[in-house]
């Protein structure tokens, strides 16, 4: 884990999608948030970045078994 904590903003514009794509994504539960305090995240970059790894290779898999 990093120590490094982001705003669904800054990873939003990270990955290169809109705010409310970002959240949908965390509500899915495809990564957690390390605060989450009211209507206030902060999220572990690295743990953002090896769910969305985990998700896609999850998609792959089940795409390909169809």
């Amino acid at each position: 884990m990093s120590e490094e904590y982001a705003t669904p903003r800054q990873l939003a514009t990270k990955y290169g999608v809109a705010l409310s794509t970002f959240m949908g994504w965390y509500h899915a539960g495809i990564f957690p948030a390390e605060i989450a305090v009211g209507k206030t995240y902060r999220f572990d970059a690295d743990q953002v970045g090896a769910g969305l790894k985990r998700h896609a290779r999850k998609k792959a898999k089940s795409s390909a078994l169809a």
